[in-house]
């Protein structure tokens, strides 16, 4: 077994580990959600990458609960996110569209109701069996298996995936139905790419930093595509009226024009 590879990946899981294991009433602030949610991001990383290095059954199971675990703080993180995203935007608009007319009194609104409902499903997960469970098993697991992978060959794998996914969302046209799809799968990619970078730099130093800039910024330019894309989505779940909503669109293509 290549004990670089070893001593970084527990390295690694071992930070993700305290945060994932710390007391359930520090999750809910806002903060503290989403900190928990990208350690447990972090943490399915180094068991996709590194898969050779783990028992199959094994981390499969961890990555499915894991899974489940960051998608509940994941729905409490997104309104947390859209409120200040529409907040934001709702302040760039001129007085008689915007802040005088309760159109962000209407979409705070229904974030509330949103947020409550999300929350109330962390606070149910966050005393289950299932996640004492999860947290036995977070701790219990260990790179098991012998490889003659480096480390420079997973993040250089990690990186040529994040790439190709990236060339192959931008092959496509911005009317293209795949195009949401292929871009939101680049940027899990350019993720891994970052979360593997992190995980080489107590080994390469300066170059797995440099790789880290280079994949956060590719994650959060990707980032904005996909915030624009679920404010969206929002915002025509909440149009009471589908005319009303396509003559707002149609007013602002007038306007773009």
């Amino acid at each position: 077994m290549s004990l670089d590879v070893t001593a970084a990946i527990d390295e690694y899981l071992d930070a993700q580990r305290e945060v994932l294991t710390r007391d359930p009433h520090d999750l809910y602030d806002g903060n503290g959600v989403h900190s928990t949610r990208v350690a447990a991001r972090r943490y399915r990383s180094v068991l996709r990458v590194f898969a050779d290095r783990f028992d199959a059954d094994t981390a499969q199971h961890l990555d499915d609960e894991l899974f489940w675990y960051s998608s509940l703080l994941g729905r409490l993180r997104d309104l947390h996110v859209l409120r200040a995203h529409f907040a934001d935007a709702i302040a760039q608009l001129p007085e008689e569209l915007g802040p005088s007319t309760g159109l962000g009194e209407r979409i705070d609104a229904q974030l509330k109701i949103r947020e409550r409902q999300a929350l109330r499903a962390v606070r149910r997960a966050l005393v289950s069996r299932r996640r004492e469970s999860l947290l036995a098993a977070v701790v219990a697991a260990q790179p098991i298996l012998d490889s003659d992978h480096t480390l420079d060959d997973y993040l250089g794998s990690a990186q040529r995936t994040a790439r190709k996914r990236l060339r192959r969302a931008g092959k496509l046209d911005a009317g293209d139905p795949d195009r949401d799809a292929a871009m939101h799968r680049a940027r899990k990619a350019a993720k891994r790419a970052r979360y593997t970078a992190e995980l080489c730099v107590p080994a390469f130093g300066g170059r797995a930093k440099k790789a880290v800039r280079t994949w956060r910024k590719a994650q959060d330019q990707l980032g904005e595509h996909q915030d624009g894309v679920v404010a969206a989505e929002f915002l025509r779940t909440l149009a009471g009226d589908d005319t009303d909503f396509m003559l707002g669109v149609l007013w602002v293509r007038e306007v773009l024009r």
